[in-house]
């Protein structure tokens, strides 16, 4: 079941979080696949995909985000990753 606003997993106010997507598996939401806040980390084996963003975060927020294999896909219609004015670790 989504968490609402269009998203996969998140509500815009994870925090501190170690989230971890495993070869196969796929995160996808309308708007976005993660809708995440702050110091976020995103360890990626599958795919993540949103209608917006694959990966999106509010103003200011820094998350780190590993692709871990090959085949690992963060994709949107408007970009794999949209940051309000955060900072990306990859």
């Amino acid at each position: 079941m989504p968490f609402g606003f269009g998203v996969g997993y998140g509500t815009f106010t994870e925090n501190g979080d170690t989230i971890d997507v495993q070869s196969g598996a796929s995160v996808t939401g309308d708007a976005q696949g993660f809708g995440l806040e702050d110091g976020n980390t995103v360890n990626n084996s599958g795919t993540i995909t949103g209608g917006n963003a694959g990966i999106s975060t509010f103003g200011g927020a820094n998350i780190t985000v590993n692709n871990l294999t090959s085949a690992s896909a963060i994709a949107g219609s408007g970009s794999g990753l949209g940051l309000g004015s955060g900072r990306v670790s990859a």
